[in-house]
């Protein structure tokens, strides 16, 4: 499913363009492309972070973005074309909620994995403003992370979530290290009976668990400095609204 819609309608977009004409390539990628996990893995994930190594460890939504890139950066150095990729964050608003940060619903309580990590949010409307701004640029080139400088831990979002109406529940915090501990007792049970090929899922998969859940931090700096891009869309504003527009 993801290879189609990600791949396949991406070389058939480069196939068809008019290459002559175009002065600037900005491509929505996504921060799944990068390496959570490995030994390179820091604790800001800026746009120098290094790439996921394997994909087949994560999933095919990474698989697939990561592809993407690849044929994208391919064809602009093929016809000389400048290219900004944009990676965004979680991207919330209206109709995307992240399940209010909670990881899973368990009867009167939300389980919120990770609490005081990040939550890599960014408004549906400021991104939308990070790719105008990527196209108007005068000199825009490369990779530019967007995530909102007000960006709220789990913990935080799940609350403010909860303040602005949503119907989420009692939070019942599971610290990383228990994430982790889980995902790798899971991981290991998975090697020893299953030889690895078991498929699990996010909640105990520890690559992915990585992924969403293992404390960083997001920097924005280069977005703001060389797009002119901020975020004009606060957390407590986009979360109400998100709220009020859901309810409507």
């Amino acid at each position: 499913d993801q290879f189609p819609s990600t791949v396949i309608s991406t070389e058939n977009l480069l196939d068809c363009l008019d290459w002559e004409s175009l002065r600037r390539f900005v491509l929505i990628s996504s921060f799944s492309v990068y390496d959570y996990a490995g030994r390179g893995a820091r604790p800001a994930i800026d746009e120098t972070h290094p790439l996921e190594p394997d994909p087949s460890h994560r999933d095919a939504y990474t698989w697939t973005k990561m592809l993407q890139e690849e044929l994208v950066i391919e064809a602009c150095s093929r016809h000389s074309v400048p290219l900004v990729r944009i990676r965004p964050g979680a991207i919330y608003g209206p109709g995307k909620d992240w399940d209010a940060g909670a990881a899973l619903r368990l009867g009167k309580f939300d389980l919120i994995f990770s609490p005081w990590a990040k939550l890599r949010l960014t408004h549906v409307d400021n991104c939308a403003d990070a790719v105008a701004a990527a196209a108007d640029a005068e000199s825009a080139e490369g990779v530019f992370n967007i995530v909102d400088d007000d960006a709220p831990t789990h913990a935080q979002f799940h609350r403010l979530c909860r303040q602005s109406g949503a119907s989420a529940r009692r939070a019942l915090y599971v610290p990383w290290w228990a994430v982790a501990a889980t995902g790798l007792g899971v991981r290991l049970v998975n090697t020893l009976l299953f030889r690895g090929t078991a498929r699990l899922p996010e909640i105990l998969d520890y690559p992915r668990q990585q992924a969403r859940w293992r404390p960083f931090s997001y920097p924005n700096a280069r977005a703001q400095r060389e797009l002119g891009w901020a975020p004009r869309v606060r957390i407590k504003d986009g979360v109400r609204q998100m709220i009020e527009r859901e309810d409507a």
